[in-house]
């Protein structure tokens, strides 16, 4: 039980294919709102470089939180 939530993960191309399918077309859509109508559909508006950054740091800590948070449960 020991093993790590990335176990093997990289390992899985299906998987890894889904999720950049998925990066892109919310990247995609997020980017495109002004255009075509797309942010009165999705109710979305473009981001600049900075939040995307800011973004990307805030997602990058979910798995390490979740993983201290399992080691404080089992302590």
């Amino acid at each position: 039980r020991g093993e790590s939530a990335l176990a093997g993960l990289l390992k899985n191309k299906l998987f890894l294919l889904i999720v950049t399918l998925i990066a892109v077309v919310q990247i995609g859509l997020v980017q495109a709102s002004p255009y075509f109508g797309i942010g009165e559909v999705f109710r979305t508006t473009h981001l600049t470089l900075t939040q995307w950054l800011c973004l990307a740091a805030l997602t990058a800590t979910v798995i390490p939180v979740a993983w201290g948070v399992r080691q404080i449960q089992k302590w």
